[in-house]
């Protein structure tokens, strides 16, 4: 098997090496970002970007291969969603497989319920969830659905003096059209079986509620 390599956007060759280097020490000298059910994000001390290790090629945690998931967030943001850009994905000779992409310096909102960071100075939560509101709206009106939009894959970034929402990881996101149910998946994962995402909407009032409750506690 040989190497594949795509990229997304033209970066200079030191910058595609520097991020070559930092995928093959990827456990040695990194910084654990966070881990999904089907990948482990990493950075690199102060750098630009980060790395998504693809760990579970199931589809019932990956629907998207890297290069979909990709695609779909370059798309996401002509729809005027913010996303992390995508740089390039990288497929190896012993066939593992890598997404890297914009690092957006900030926390989940998951972080903050389970403790691990707080909230940041002036954070407004009608203001935040509103612009979440705002983002899924545009997808939806471009016929894209997130499907798996946990605390986890909602991003506080901190820019200017702004707190804006960054919608991350569309490893299950996909385009539906006409009558068709956007969060039902016929014959998946497999011949007989068919699974039902969690509707983005309802994700967001639910998150919603929680955060307002950890709030008013404070």
């Amino acid at each position: 098997m040989k190497e594949s390599l795509k990229l997304y956007q033209e970066i200079e060759q030191s910058y595609l090496e520097k991020i070559k280097s930092s995928i093959e020490k990827i456990r040695q000298n990194q910084k654990f970002l966070g881990e999904g059910k089907s990948g482990r994000v990493y950075s690199f001390e102060e750098e630009s970007f980060c790395i998504k290790e693809r760990i579970n090629n199931n589809p019932e945690f990956s629907f998207n291969d890297i290069e979909s998931e990709m695609e779909i967030q370059i798309e996401a943001t002509k729809y005027g969603v913010r996303v992390p850009l995508p740089i390039l994905t990288l497929k190896t000779a012993n066939g593992k497989k890598f997404l890297v992409m914009e690092r957006i310096f900030g926390t989940s909102i998951q972080d903050i319920e389970e403790g691990k960071a707080d909230f940041p100075i002036d954070f407004n939560i009608e203001e935040f969830f509103k612009e979440v509101k705002v983002m899924m709206a545009k997808m939806h009106e471009n016929n894209l659905y997130h499907r798996d939009l946990h605390s986890g894959n909602i991003m506080l970034e901190v820019k200017d003096g702004k707190i804006k929402p960054v919608i991350i990881d569309f490893g299950h996101s996909s385009y539906s059209y006409g009558e068709d149910d956007p969060y039902m998946e016929e014959n998946f994962p497999r011949i007989g079986h068919n699974k039902k995402f969690p509707k983005d909407d309802l994700e967001i009032k639910s998150i919603k509620d929680r955060i307002t409750l950890i709030l008013t506690k404070k």
